[in-house]
This record gives C-alpha cells, structure tokens and sequence, in this order.
C-alpha cells in the first residue's frame, strides 16, 4: 500500500475464501478497513491445485468487489459507510488501478470498469453524490483520497486511449465515459497524428456513429456547435476539428475519383481510335 496508508493490517496468511468470510462477519468500520488492506495479500489456496486461470478468476473477483464497493465514495452526504467506500476506494487505486496491464483485462473486469468510469448511478438524486470521477476536487479533500483521485485520472486516460484503438463499439464506449469528464486533453489525444501533411488511416475511427454521438455530446446543454464552443465544449472542439478533416479527406478522395474516371475515358478512347486504324 502507499505511504498514505494508516488503517491497520491484518495478519497475512488468508485465503481469498476465509477474507470474504472474514468480511462477512466484521462488524466495525476499523475491521473493514482492516480487511481492505490485505485484500490483495489473500491467496487464492493451494497453488499445486489451483489452475492460473483459477487464481485469476479470483483476482478478478477481488476487482470487481472493490469496485462495487467504492462506487459513491465521493458522496457529498457522509453516511456510515462513507469511509469504507473510500478506503476501497484508496485500495482500488494504489493496490490495482496504479499497476492494471490494460492488455489483458478480463471481459467481466473490462465491463465493470466501464461502469464504474461512466458512474452510471449518479444521476438518481436520491443518492446526493459527486461522480466517480471528480471534474475538480473531490468531496473528501483528505490527501490519501486526491492521491487515489489521480490515479484513477491518470487510469481513466490510458484506459480511453487504449481501447479507442479498437472497434466502434468500444469506441463509443469510450465517448460515453470522456463525456463525464470533458477532458481537452482526453479528447485531443483521440485525433490521429498528421504525417508529411496526409490524413492517413485513424481517420476512420470518426464514422458516421462516432461523429453523431459526439455532436449529441457537444450539444448537452447547449443549442448549438457555435454555443458549446462558447462555452468551452471540448466536445465541440473535437467536432469542429474533425468534421474539416473530414470534408478534406472526402474532397480529396472526390478529386481522385474524377481523375480516375477522366483517365478511364481517356484510355478508353485511345483503346477506339486505336481500333479504327
């Protein structure tokens, strides 16, 4: 764990099973924090009858319930278990998050990050929470949670800038979840390097799914492209910028087709007077 670390550890030696009995049964706020620490250090059993996707399943298990648990740590109304949704939350970042091979996520982790990254809950009221990922300072300004905050920024980047190398559907993905934060450098670290002046290849990326997801998200809560600009839409700024990339890659591809076709008929009719001799 980090430096920032004071909550108490538990002995090691547990395996994954008797933590979450052990977690079952706590009855404390300190004991689940307790419980928190260690909860990387619980093996997964014997090794000699375990299998390595085994011992991953239960890796991913311990991910997936640290992530449901720390959901809401940035409520803006404490309740009793506001502590221990931040000291998941803490653990999450510094024990996983800090350290994730982002080639190599498990379809089941991969979708709960997702959920956690676009905090799909926050708009229920009722919860009077922040996002999960907080666009300025969190709700509990303590340092060990700015420190996990930063991680988590830092992860949320990567994570973007990975999969948005691959399908549309993960593509769009990852417009939903920049949407939470409206990030300038998120967004312009999506638009392709330009080479010796030519729009090359990840152009493509921007399809017609792609580019009318991204206005709807330049347009929230504004009436136009002009106005979301205006306000400081880095949403917008992306559109604006892709959509003239795009009209000069169709205008130049329109040119070559012309040409083709005027060198077609140009060969065309060599080909008839040559047959007329």
């Amino acid at each position: 764990m980090s430096e920032l670390d004071t909550s108490p550890h538990l002995q090691p030696g547990l395996t994954w099973q008797e933590w979450k009995l052990r977690w079952t049964a706590a009855t404390s706020r300190p004991e689940a924090k307790g419980l928190l620490n260690s909860i990387f250090d619980a093996s997964v059993g014997n090794l000699h009858y375990t299998t390595a996707f085994q011992r991953q399943e239960q890796e991913d298990e311990k991910v997936i319930f640290l992530l449901d648990l720390a959901d809401g740590y940035n409520s803006y109304r404490r309740d009793v278990l506001t502590e221990v949704r931040e000291k998941a939350f803490v653990v999450l970042a510094d024990g996983y998050l800090k350290h994730i091979n982002l080639h190599s996520l498990s379809s089941a982790v991969f979708n709960k990050l997702v959920w956690f990254l676009m905090d799909e809950s926050s708009n229920d009221e009722d919860y009077n929470r922040g996002s999960n990922i907080p666009p300025n300072n969190p709700a509990n300004d303590a340092a060990k949670i700015k420190y996990a905050v930063d991680i988590l920024r830092k992860y949320q980047r990567a994570f973007c800038q990975r999969f948005w190398g691959d399908d549309e559907s993960k593509r769009l993905i990852v417009l939903e979840i920049m949407g939470y934060v409206d990030s300038h450098d998120q967004f312009m670290a999506l638009l392709p390097s330009v080479s010796g002046g030519r729009l090359s290849y990840p152009w493509s990326n921007f399809s017609e799914a792609i580019m009318e997801r991204l206005r709807e998200l330049a347009l929230f809560k504004s009436e136009s492209i002009d106005a979301a600009i205006l306000k400081g839409s880095n949403a917008a700024n992306l559109y604006i910028i892709v959509s003239a990339a795009l009209r000069e890659i169709n205008r130049v591809k329109e040119i070559k087709r012309l040409e083709d076709e005027a060198a077609d008929a140009a060969h065309r009719l060599q080909e008839a007077r040559a047959a007329t001799v």
